[in-house]
Parts: structure tokens; C-alpha cells; sequence
């Protein structure tokens, strides 16, 4: 459906459109965002026991070679 004005051809509708798009893109931006900092979560808690786990081997004495 159109309305005429004198200045141009308007659709309603493509705001809509428009309004949609963006969400969707925003929505798949946090989601994105949300899995990098879990993985950077699981990362940084590996990093961190390995890091206990030298230190514990250190402190025990022994060595592995």
C-alpha cells in the first residue's frame, strides 16, 4: 500500500523493515559477543590450573623429564 504526497512516494511499511533488520543484527552481535567472552573465560581457567600445576610440581620436588 502507497501514499502519495505531493513531495514523494512514501511506504509505511519500510521502517518496519528496517527497525527488524536491526535487531536481528544486534541480537546476533551480543551473541557473538557472549560466546568470545565465555571462551576467553575457559581459557583464562585453564591457564590459570595449569599454572597451579607447575607451581604444585615445582614445590613437590619432582621433576619430569
Amino acid at each position: 500500500m502507497f501514499t502519495k504526497d505531493e513531495r514523494a512516494v512514501v511506504e509505511p511499511n519500510s521502517d518496519l523493515v528496517v527497525m527488524v533488520l536491526a535487531v536481528i543484527g544486534f541480537v546476533i552481535f551480543i551473541s557473538v559477543m557472549a560466546h568470545t567472552y565465555q571462551i576467553y573465560q575457559e581459557k583464562t581457567l585453564i591457564a590459570q590450573h595449569y599454572d597451579d600445576a607447575v607451581s604444585l610440581q615445582g614445590c613437590s620436588g619432582m621433576t619430569h623429564y
